[in-house]
Formats: C-alpha cells, sequence, structure tokens
C-alpha cells in the first residue's frame, strides 16, 4: 500500500455532551495536524461570524469542531503507517445519537 498514514481519534473531553457527538474517527491524512484540520473542517466555510460555529461542523457534532483541534480534549494515534487512502479523508466516524 502506497496511501497515507491512519490516525485513531477519540474524545477525552469529560465536559462534552452525552448525545449528539462524534467520539471518535479513524482518519488518512500526511500527519496529526492535517488530520486534525480535517476534523475541524467547517460545513459552511461562509457562514456569518455571528454565527455559532461550534455548530458549523462537517463531522463533528454537539462536542464542537474545537475539540479534534485541541490534543487536551481529544486523543490521536498513528495506527497505520500506509493504508488505501490516497488522500487525506474521515474514513470512519463513531457518532453517539441521542
Amino acid at each position: 500500500m502506497n496511501g497515507l498514514p491512519l490516525f485513531l481519534f477519540g474524545l477525552t473531553d469529560d465536559k462534552a455532551p452525552t448525545h449528539d457527538v462524534a467520539t471518535g474517527f479513524v482518519v488518512a491524512a500526511e500527519s496529526e495536524e492535517q488530520a486534525r484540520a480535517l476534523l475541524s473542517a467547517p460545513l459552511d466555510a461562509d457562514a456569518p461570524p455571528e454565527e455559532d460555529d461550534r455548530f458549523n461542523a462537517l463531522h463533528a457534532g454537539d462536542e464542537g469542531r474545537e475539540v479534534w483541534i485541541d490534543p487536551q480534549l481529544s486523543s490521536c494515534k498513528r495506527i497505520a503507517d500506509a493504508s488505501m487512502y490516497p488522500s487525506p479523508v474521515v474514513v470512519l466516524k463513531r457518532f453517539q445519537a441521542g
């Protein structure tokens, strides 16, 4: 395989909501930083600044985008040096619906 490494993310923020949250991801990316940036991507980059940015999230749930940027609130572990994915992508999302 010549694809990107895989990273496993987990929610470690004990103050995060308990439902309607993403609790983990597997991400193919060149680095942890690139993976965190992908997870914190906005759904609508053109949303007005006064809108609550926490809910303007492509991948995050009610825990908010900032959780996936901050290593104090989410863990990251490289689980594979290569994958079948040639470009950055969220491979798997674990979501706790409520």
